[in-house]
């Protein structure tokens, strides 16, 4: 905590080439102490600022904290959206990947021929042949 007669002291040399600490009891010395007091009056003063009600302030703070809030969670999906694309959901994820494939028809014939050849009946690549059993038979 700062001494106050030290600031009041700063405040009544200011301006001078000297520094000067008044003695007691001498008029520069009164001077020095209602420094001091107007300091210590304006330090217990109340400003008020705002001239709003209470009631007021606190639905506009309430306000402002749940802006901020909305922004944020928008913030975070957006974020989120950009680090895993598939978060950003089903629908544009498949669209992105049909304006791909037919960019590719458009443009390369092989992966166009690759797509148009007819499917084969191939069995599943899970499906596994039975094997014949070996040994007696009854």
């Amino acid at each position: 905590m700062p001494n106050a007669w030290i600031d009041a002291l700063k405040e009544y040399n200011k301006g001078n080439n000297s520094w000067c600490v008044v003695k007691k009891g001498t008029p520069e010395y009164d001077k020095v102490k209602n420094i001091m007091e107007r300091k210590k009056e304006k330090k217990n003063e109340i400003v008020i600022h705002d001239k709003r009600s209470w009631a007021q302030r606190q639905e506009d703070m309430k306000r402002a904290e749940k802006s901020a809030r909305a922004e944020s969670a928008a913030r975070r999906k957006e974020a989120s959206s950009l680090v895993n694309p598939s978060k950003k959901g089903v629908k544009e994820a498949n669209k992105h990947l049909q304006g791909i494939h037919e960019h590719k028809m458009k443009t390369d014939p092989k992966y166009a021929e690759l797509k148009n050849r007819p499917i084969k009946d191939e069995p599943p690549l899970n499906a596994t042949k039975k094997k014949k059993k070996k040994g007696v038979l009854f």
